[in-house]
């Protein structure tokens, strides 16, 4: 009994320490969520600073919007304005310039107002050049609708040579700086949408690296969830098999005791029982042998009682009984020796067990509080990412507002830079005699 008792409190400081450590491991976890709960506010209250930023600022974008569509309408309107009032002007100095040039104004200037128009009366081969090369510039303005190629046809009739032969120089000289600055900014829109084009491209790679390692540590988190979940559902199904085995285990051992003592109460009243048998039958035995010498005297015959043979089989019965019980308690003890070893062997397996499952939940607790803190930096990275292309969007549509009228009519402006250019040189060579 002192033995049962030993391992039965053997079993219970074992059960104890394993249970000891299930609070310790539960405590750490209180700690930990705890910790996470922090760090989960912590989130929180900077995701709702970001979204009251982010309002505001769409907001903001939202009024930008709003001025630069009512802007950009304003100025639609007055473009149109100052459109209509150029080509009614351009028409207008088109007339006056035939008036002024007509045949009756440059008599009656001539005979009237001489220092107005500088005309040679003694040569008529300058007023010939004058207005041939009046007339190529005029031509040129049909062709281009370039105002300066008008104020210089009308500074060609009007103007001495050399102030006419200067603003040709100059009108050149500006036109070839006007190519220079188209074929600049050319090359630059070029440039900054190649550069464009390969910081998008790039940003697209990023993003798609991104959403799919957020899709890689969404499915390893739902992985380790439900990992974790089996194990806690296993260390649960454990520990009510160690506590039905337990409970088992105390009612074998209390039918045990109970065997054990009615074999050896079974024993000692056969021995006892027995002891009378063997007491009685050899007494017996003694009375019925005659004394040495003594010879018996003759007698009678007649009926007498006689102790039965059949006495020894009924001790040797006893004996087999008290054999047998005597080996059923032996074997009764053995049986619960072995019972309690292999229920202290369930009880060792089942704590081992119990601390390999906590470990692999504690390993994988940090691989899962890593995984959800590596997802929220790639989901940052990819609101970064996805904010860098809509900026690079954004500096695409102001590329093509400014770029695209120059990339589309380069061609067409170059031609006509070099035409009036021409023109011009043209113009010079005829007031130049050639």
């Amino acid at each position: 009994a002192t033995g049962i008792e030993s391992s039965q409190q053997k079993a219970f400081d074992e059960l104890k320490a394993a249970k000891d450590d299930e609070i310790a491991a539960e405590t750490q976890q209180i700690d930990d969520k705890t910790s996470t709960l922090a760090d989960t506010k912590v989130h929180k209250d900077q995701a709702t600073q970001d979204l009251e930023e982010t309002t505001t600022t769409r907001d903001a974008d939202a009024q930008f919007l709003a001025d630069v569509t009512s802007d950009c309408a304003t100025a639609d309107k007055e473009y149109s304005a100052r459109s209509s009032e150029r080509s009614e002007e351009l028409s207008a100095i088109a007339a006056t310039i035939g008036i002024l040039t007509s045949d009756e104004a440059r008599a009656l200037f001539s005979s009237s107002i001489g220092g107005f128009v500088e005309v040679s009366e003694s040569s008529r081969m300058m007023r010939a050049r004058r207005s041939k090369a009046s007339s190529v510039l005029q031509q040129a303005f049909s062709k281009s609708h370039g105002t300066a190629l008008l104020s210089l046809a009308v500074s060609v009739k009007l103007d001495s040579f050399t102030k006419v032969k200067k603003a040709m120089d100059d009108m050149v000289a500006e036109l070839k700086e006007q190519q220079v600055e188209d074929d600049t900014k050319k090359d630059h829109c070029g440039a900054e949408m190649n550069q464009n084009d390969n910081d998008k491209q790039a940003a697209n790679f990023k993003k798609e690296d991104l959403e799919r390692k957020a899709a890689d540590l969404e499915i390893t988190i739902d992985d380790l969830t439900t990992a974790i979940a089996e194990l806690n559902k296993n260390i649960d199904e454990t520990q009510t098999s160690v506590k039905r085995a337990g409970e088992d285990r105390a009612m074998e051992n209390r039918n045990y005791q109970q065997t054990v003592a009615e074999q050896r109460a079974t024993i000692k009243i056969l021995n006892f029982a027995l002891k009378k048998l063997q007491g009685f039958y050899g007494t017996a035995l003694l009375a019925k042998s005659s004394a040495p010498g003594e010879r018996p005297e003759a007698a009678p015959e007649q009926a007498t009682y006689e102790r039965k043979g059949q006495s020894g089989g009924v001790m040797h019965m006893i004996s087999m009984i008290v054999e047998d019980t005597q080996r059923l308690e032996k074997e009764t003890i053995s049986d619960e020796g072995e019972a309690q070893a292999d229920y202290e062997k369930l009880l060792n397996d089942s704590f081992d067990a119990i601390a390999r499952m906590r470990r692999s939940i504690t390993d994988k607790s940090e691989v899962l509080a890593e995984s959800k803190a590596e997802l929220g930096r790639t989901k940052t990275d990819l609101k970064d990412t996805n904010a860098e292309l809509e900026d690079l969007q954004a500096t695409r549509m102001e590329l093509h507002a400014s770029c695209d009228y120059l990339i589309e009519n380069y061609d067409t402006r170059l031609k006509a830079r070099a035409e009036e250019i021409e023109s011009i040189n043209h113009a010079k060579a005829v007031l130049s005699g050639a």
